[in-house]
């Protein structure tokens, strides 16, 4: 999705807001206005995650930096680990160290668990559902305060053990697996008053570096 949708393209009259470490790995430096990497900041160990909640609050803040400019906020939910109370599968994929990142598979994701039999599919729809409503209710609150045009949608989907291939299933989310399920996403529009005018200018320095160091560690693991 990063990878169709930005990289090689220029957007300076966009800012970025992600939770996700992927975005500061996939996209050009100064492909948008400014990236701003709350992973960096506002990780939470205990979680292997970001809380939604934070994502909210600092978007809230960043969005009045930059009412003259598009904005894209990259919530984690429902992106495993399940923070909600039916607790399914390990931790996140992601080890956040200040401002490096680094990805395995340690533990046992719910789509593992999910493979090999040691949960079922209501198991882990009920898991899924609860995540992703812990998300959707703070982008609720933060389209309420929003201007303009908002948008609600998706990077991707996940598989739950659907044929893909003659006699091949698969779980989660596969690169290149481009079936359906995988990237047919919700788009829900809301208007707040009139659309705000955006500019372009010359895109502000980095919050951080790209680390690469991380790039390092996702080609080792066949990410890039």
């Amino acid at each position: 999705w990063l990878k169709e949708n930005f990289k090689g393209k220029e957007f300076h009259d966009t800012v970025y807001i992600t939770s996700n470490p992927f975005v500061d790995i996939i996209i050009d430096e100064g492909a948008f206005y400014r990236i701003h990497s709350l992973w960096q900041t506002e990780w939470d160990e205990k979680l292997g995650s970001i809380r939604p909640e934070e994502v909210r609050k600092k978007s809230e803040k960043l969005c009045e930096d930059y009412q003259d400019k598009r904005i894209i906020i990259h919530f984690m939910q429902p992106h495993y680990p399940f923070i909600g109370n039916r607790q399914l599968g390990g931790k996140s994929a992601w080890e956040v160290e200040g401002e490096r990142v680094r990805i395995g598979h340690n533990e046992e994701t719910p789509w593992d668990a999910l493979e090999r039999g040691n949960t079922s599919k209501e198991e882990v729809w009920a898991a899924y559902k609860e995540n992703l409503e812990l998300g959707l209710n703070e982008a609720e609150k933060l389209k309420d305060n929003l201007k303009g045009k908002t948008v609600i949608s998706s990077d991707h989907g996940n598989l739950l053990g659907e044929e893909v291939f003659p006699l091949v299933d698969d779980y989660g989310h596969t690169p290149g697996v481009l079936v359906e399920k995988n990237v047919k996403v919700p788009w829900v529009e809301f208007q707040n008053g009139e659309r705000k005018k955006v500019k372009e200018n010359t895109p502000e320095k980095p919050s951080v570096d790209k680390n690469e160091e991380i790039k390092g560690k996702l080609e080792d693991l066949g990410y890039m």
